[in-house]
């Protein structure tokens, strides 16, 4: 395995274009950016959105199982009102 390294800047169409490669050769391409994406950063920021505008985010334990008994009592008879 032979590694060519590039470094180019990425036209505004989003497209860059390449020599010097092997003719007639399967390669593979990766593209690193210069800030890597921190996952990690990005759950907790997700988890911090989602803590605070979620529906059960304000409710008590017993008034999250309230809901959740509402939403299975919908569910099984959207499911099953027709087959009785």
């Amino acid at each position: 395995m032979k590694t060519h390294h590039f470094k180019q800047i990425v036209n505004s169409d989003g497209t860059i274009t390449l020599s010097g490669l092997p003719a007639f050769k399967e390669i593979e391409i990766v593209v690193m950016y210069p800030d890597p994406f921190d996952l990690q950063e990005e759950m907790k920021r997700w988890f911090a959105e989602v803590r605070k505008d979620h529906p059960f985010a304000n409710m008590s334990e017993d008034e999250i199982i309230q809901e959740l008994r509402k939403t299975r009592e919908i569910v099984w008879e959207e499911r099953h009102a027709n087959q009785f």
